[in-house]
């Protein structure tokens, strides 16, 4: 089955080819630094030196992507560390706001 991303601009009928497919961030980065590519990341996986497109204009015409579940998963012999207990807080603090800023 294809990755949503694909899924999308086929019902657009947008044209893509697919130039390079890796779970690898630094080979995505690699391939959209030589300007084979764009990527579809989160915000925060988007890193320095790379700019993350909004608010194009009407003839990049882009297909909104849909939404992707995340879940913070621990396990239980984790609880009551405090780098565990403050990691978890911060992610699930960070992806609640990331959820309030899109729904805005």
């Amino acid at each position: 089955m294809p990755h949503c991303d694909f899924i999308v601009m086929q019902e657009c009928k947008r044209s893509y080819c697919i130039v390079y497919q890796s779970s690898n961030l630094a080979g995505q980065v690699a391939a959209v630094e030589s300007g084979l590519a764009m990527a579809a990341w989160t915000r925060c996986r988007v890193p320095p030196g790379l700019e993350a497109l909004q608010n194009l204009p009407a003839g990049y015409e882009l297909p909104v992507l849909p939404s992707m579940i995340v879940a913070v998963l621990r396990g239980k012999a984790s609880r009551g560390m405090p780098a565990v207990d403050a990691l978890y807080e911060q992610m699930v603090r960070t992806l609640t706001r990331a959820t309030e800023d899109v729904h805005q």
